[in-house]
This record gives C-alpha cells, sequence and structure tokens, in this order.
C-alpha cells in the first residue's frame, strides 16, 4: 500500500512538472512562430482604416478568401468522415485544427491576417460580429472576474493561465491513468481521475482551450486592428469533442456491456455537477430524443445540431447589444471601480478649503484662488473658486481653482487638460501629469492625469508600430509607478478608427523632482 502510494505521488508530481512546461509551451510557442514567420516572409501589416483598397487588393490578387473557404471545407468533411466512419481520431483532429487560428491572436499586428494571423484565414466565412456567437461562454469567466474588478483587482490574465494550467495537469493525470490501466489490461479505466470524469483527456482539452479563448480575447488591439474574440470556434469545437466523447460512450457501451455501465452510472461525463444542473443541462436532450444520451450516429448528429442551435441563440444578445463595446480586452473597464475624487461643497464654486482639498486628493502640493491672468506654468485650472468677504475673489467665476504642482516644469510643457482641449497631433509635444493604472492595462501603456482626473492621456512607451510596420524605439520607464509625476515627450495620435485621439506615442519619459 505505502509502495503504491509513493508511485501515485511521484506520478502526479511528474504530471506536475510536464504541466508547467506545456503551460510555457502554450505560450511561448506561438511568439516563437510568429517570429519566425516575420523574419523570414512579407508580412502585409497594413492599416484596415487608412489602406482598406490595399487589403482588398491583397485578398482578391491571393485568393485569400478562395483559400479560407476551401480550407474550412476540407475542416468540416475530415470532421464529417469522422463521424460517420467512427473514426474518433479524424473528428477530434477536425475539431482542433478549427481552433488552431486562436493562436493567431498572439501576433499583435494592424492587419489581422498578418505573421502568425495568417491562421486564421479559416475563420474568414464568419470573421467579424459573428464571432460573438459564442460569447455565452464568457459568462463563467464573467463570474469569476467581475467581484474582483469592484475591489480593483486585475485577474483576468490569471484566470486564462490557470484555465490552460489546469487543462493541461487534467489532461495528463488522465493519461498517465489511461496508460497505467492499460498496462494492467484492464478493459474499462475506472481509476485515479477517471472516478471523477469518465473522460478527463477532452475535459482537460477543453479547459485548455478555454483558457487560450480568453486570452485570445484579452489580446490588445493594435492601431487600426480588431480583436473579435474567439467565442464561437471554441463553443463548436469543444461542442464537437463531446460528442466524439457520447460517441466512445456509445462504443464502450456496446463492446463491454455491463461493466461500463455500472462505471458510467457511478463516475460523471465531463465533471461533478449538481443534479440540478446536470438534469438542466440533459434536457434539451430528452425533449428532442425522449431519452437522456445519444445511441447511435444519427443522434449524436442531432444532439450536436441541437445544442449548437441553443448556445448560439444564447449568444445572440451579446452581438444585438454590441456588449461589450470595446471588447472583452476592456471588460470590465477598472477605471470606473476607482474612488471618486472628492466633490466640491456648492454646485458652481469652491471655497479656498475646498479648492485646496481637491488638490491635495490628487497629488498637488498646494492650491490657490486667482484671476486667470494670474495663472503660471506649474499651475492646473481644476474649477471656479470664490473668497468669501473677498473683493478679490468675492464674486463666482472671478477667480479660479489653480492646482500647484511643486515641481519644476520646464517652459512650454502642457498639462492633460490643456493638451486635449487644443490638441495638435503628429507633433512633438511634451506634456506632464501623474502616472495612473500602469500595469492595470491590457497594453504597454499608462493614463496620464494632470487638471482632473476626468482627462486622461493614454501613454504607450512600447508596440508602437507606423502602418508601414516600422517600430518605435521603446521607452524605458524603469522606476516610474503609480501616483509619480512625470515629464512626457513624444506625439498625440489622432483618431483612426480605434484611437480615441488621446493615444500619445512616447519618445522619452522623465520623472519629474
Amino acid at each position: 500500500m505505502k509502495n503504491k502510494a509513493i508511485h501515485n505521488v511521484l506520478l502526479t508530481l511528474l504530471a506536475i512538472i510536464f504541466t508547467v512546461a506545456l503551460t510555457f509551451a502554450t505560450l511561448y510557442a506561438p511568439w516563437l512562430f510568429n517570429k519566425i514567420i516575420r523574419e523570414n516572409f512579407e508580412v502585409p501589416d497594413i492599416h484596415p482604416v487608412i489602406e482598406p483598397e490595399l487589403i482588398e487588393q491583397f485578398m482578391n490578387s491571393n485568393h485569400v478568401r478562395l483559400i479560407g473557404g476551401l480550407s474550412l471545407a476540407i475542416i468540416v468533411i475530415l470532421i464529417a468522415v469522422g463521424f460517420i466512419t467512427e473514426k474518433r481520431g479524424l473528428t477530434s483532429l477536425g475539431a482542433i485544427a478549427f481552433f488552431l487560428p486562436t493562436f493567431g491572436y498572439f501576433a499583435v499586428y494592424m492587419f489581422f491576417l498578418a505573421g502568425l494571423g495568417i491562421l486564421r484565414v479559416l475563420w474568414l466565412p464568419f470573421w467579424g460580429g459573428l464571432m460573438k456567437l459564442g460569447d455565452i461562454a464568457m459568462i463563467p469567466y464573467m463570474i469569476v472576474v467581475y467581484p474582483f474588478a469592484l475591489l480593483r483587482l486585475d485577474v483576468r490574465s490569471y484566470v486564462a493561465y490557470l484555465a490552460i494550467g489546469l487543462g493541461l495537469l487534467v489532461f495528463l493525470l488522465g493519461m498517465l491513468a489511461w496508460f497505467y490501466s492499460k498496462l494492467q489490461r484492464k478493459g474499462t479505466v475506472d481509476i485515479w481521475l477517471y472516478r471523477f470524469s469518465r473522460h478527463p483527456q477532452y475535459l482537460g482539452w477543453i479547459l485548455w482551450s478555454y483558457g487560450l479563448m480568453l486570452l485570445a480575447a484579452q489580446a490588445p488591439i493594435p492601431l487600426g486592428g480588431e480583436n473579435p474574440g474567439a467565442s464561437l470556434p471554441w463553443l463548436i469545437s469543444s461542442l464537437i469533442i463531446v460528442c466524439v466523447a457520447l460517441g466512445e460512450e456509445i462504443k464502450m457501451s456496446r463492446e463491454r456491456g455491463e461493466e461500463f455501465e455500472a462505471y458510467r452510472a457511478g463516475a460523471p461525463f465531463m465533471l461533478p455537477l449538481p443534479g440540478f444542473v446536470s438534469k438542466g443541462i440533459k434536457a434539451p436532450m430528452r425533449f428532442f430524443l425522449k431519452k437522456n444520451r445519444p445511441e447511435n450516429r444519427k443522434e449524436l448528429l442531432i444532439t450536436f445540431a441541437i445544442y449548437a442551435v441553443i448556445l448560439v441563440m444564447l449568444s445572440l444578445p451579446f452581438l444585438l447589444l454590441n456588449f461589450p463595446s470595446r471588447g472583452w480586452m476592456d471588460w470590465p473597464s477598472y477605471t470606473r471601480y476607482r474612488q471618486p475624487r472628492p466633490t466640491p461643497p456648492q454646485e458652481n464654486w469652491l471655497s479656498l478649503e475646498a479648492c485646496a482639498s481637491l488638490c491635495s486628493a490628487e497629488g498637488y502640493t498646494d492650491a490657490v484662488c486667482l484671476w486667470p491672468s494670474e495663472k503660471e506654468a506649474e499651475m492646473v485650472d481644476v474649477a471656479p473658486c470664490v473668497i468669501e468677504a473677498s473683493e478679490h475673489c468675492g464674486d463666482p467665476d472671478q477667480c479660479r481653482c489653480f492646482c500647484i504642482l511643486g515641481m519644476d516644469v520646464p517652459e512650454g510643457a502642457l498639462s492633460v487638460t490643456d493638451l486635449l482641449a487644443d490638441p495638435v497631433y503628429d507633433s512633438p509635444i511634451v506634456v506632464y501629469g501623474r502616472v495612473r493604472a500602469m500595469g492595470e492595462l491590457d497594453c504597454p501603456c499608462f493614463e496620464l492625469i494632470s487638471g482632473g482626473e476626468d482627462e486622461a492621456l493614454e501613454i504607450w512607451y512600447d508596440a508602437m508600430i507606423e502602418k508601414d510596420d516600422t517600430r518605435r524605439p521603446a521607452v524605458s520607464v524603469e522606476g516610474i509607478d503609480n501616483d509619480h509625476w512625470v515629464l512626457v515627450s513624444g506625439e498625440l495620435r489622432p483618431e483612426d478608427g480605434t484611437s480615441t485621439g488621446r493615444t500619445f506615442w512616447s519618445s522619452s519619459i522623465e520623472i519629474l523632482e
């Protein structure tokens, strides 16, 4: 008994080691392949908004739509042949191939087919809004992530990594149990993980691919690019895998009879679920097939069609309501859950005390009420100001509340509010402000504020790629953290379909002393 326990522990540790290695490979391999493609092939990184005619020319001259349609047709045929001939390997291969273009999201280009993104040629027939017809699959993710967002904790990427690692671990433990049982010449595998799931390998694949789907949804959208996610391909490929598992059970029931039926009665299909949840999942099958599970190939195809239609219909609200409006990479928006700044005691003006309190809360060192003409370079205008019994600032709108930075701001440097009030695009500008959301955004960028929290610039310090594929040098942000006051040189980028006109590409970032 002791030797058996040691044996089980060693196998589990081995599975964990392989899980860590495969998780790393899952995340590193796409980057490596994309690098190889970029270095050895011409990458047509075309700007979709500025150069739509070049995209159309590329699509037509290279017969991209035809290639995509034929590739999809081949995979559909492969899956169908696998079902008809009961060759589960063919069906599983087709399901994996259909999901494979998800790795294209690891290539950050403006043109969605550039680099490793060329894999997404397979999805061209439904690329765009139709990709959201699987977004019902995001509900578990939303339930997990949203409570943390209320606490201003961003766990989105961690949830994705956890799903990938957990899926690989379940898959490996299932494989070890299967190999061990075959060595023991057991007909029906019913040990270790198989006591809690009749199909741990398939469950592992579904979890692993779910994590990848989440990472794809969270991938930053490059300038002019788009990210409709990969929920529909994941939903369809997972349904196919579930049907493959059901097909295996039809065969096992035919070959093993009572032995398998006894095992099936005591072990869950994929994972342990409460009875009412399990009954709810089986309800459509009982309604249409008048039974709890399909018993032949025809019923398998009907089962796939039933659940595919139901899940797509449940996903329709995401498409019709365009939720989330800026994509899953921006949901939930963590800036919504920041502590609100102190509000003025009056609707239209601030007392000197309220002016000082407001400026202090926003990180400034001092505050004054002055005539607008008395404003100096290091002062930021935030609101009207009134000083009681004062001839100088006794009436509303006579004076303004100015926050004083208390640092050396070079002449000509602009506050964020001043720049956005009179924006100058694609020209060298120096702007100063307080760092916010460093390390919290799904991009190599942070927010810069000065003159009020309602106005913010998005300061990019890496991944600044021009439409001709020229990459601007990255800027170091070492030692810079939230609430630091910094001086940023660079250019304000104009609106172009993806930029809101608040995107600022930096060429240098210095901490103000």
